[in-house]
């Protein structure tokens, strides 16, 4: 599955995630995978943000502590338009993962904007940008993150739902 993720073959990657959870069904790295993949794929129609959130939420349940799950979880909720489920999650992977990651914060500067509350945002936000200035080379994915997180922001309608900046 993370082959075919990496080499942008994402229809296998999810046969390949579901084929693990077929064979071991309660493996949360395997849900998380397959979760991440159905929130965040850059092609519209393999995500599916409702089962990403069912198999995050399960995932979760199997490993309460780690702070990447709970991260998934966040962005699943963020992109079923879930905006304070997404903040709650996102969150507490923040408080498990010593500070969170850039990931965390993105997306909790997204789910606050999202909501309407840009004051509760542009912090996240901003210290999304300052850790990502100082990485010499930040991965696609989390560029195309920040780019989204970034339109966002200055979208003069932030809060109006789900439907508003995403770039996948």
């Amino acid at each position: 599955a993370w082959f075919h993720n990496s080499i942008k073959q994402f229809a296998s990657a999810a046969k390949d995630y579901q084929r693990s959870l077929d064979l071991e069904p309660k493996n949360a790295w395997a849900m998380n995978g397959l979760a991440w993949l159905l929130a965040t794929c850059q092609q519209p129609e393999i995500r599916d943000p409702m089962r990403a959130v069912e198999l995050a939420r399960a995932a979760v349940e199997l490993a309460p502590k780690d702070p990447s799950l709970w991260n998934t979880l966040g962005v699943a909720h963020y992109r079923a338009g879930d905006f304070s489920s997404a903040v709650a999650a996102l969150e507490k992977a923040v408080a498990l993962g010593s500070g969170g990651t850039a990931h965390d914060w993105l997306f909790l500067a997204m789910s606050h904007a999202r909501a309407g509350n840009l004051d509760a945002a542009r912090p996240w936000y901003e210290k999304a940008v300052r850790h990502l200035e100082s990485v010499p080379s930040p991965g696609q994915e989390i560029l195309r993150f920040r780019q989204e997180a970034e339109q966002l922001m200055t979208s003069p309608a932030a809060g109006d739902g789900p439907g508003r900046g995403q770039i996948f």
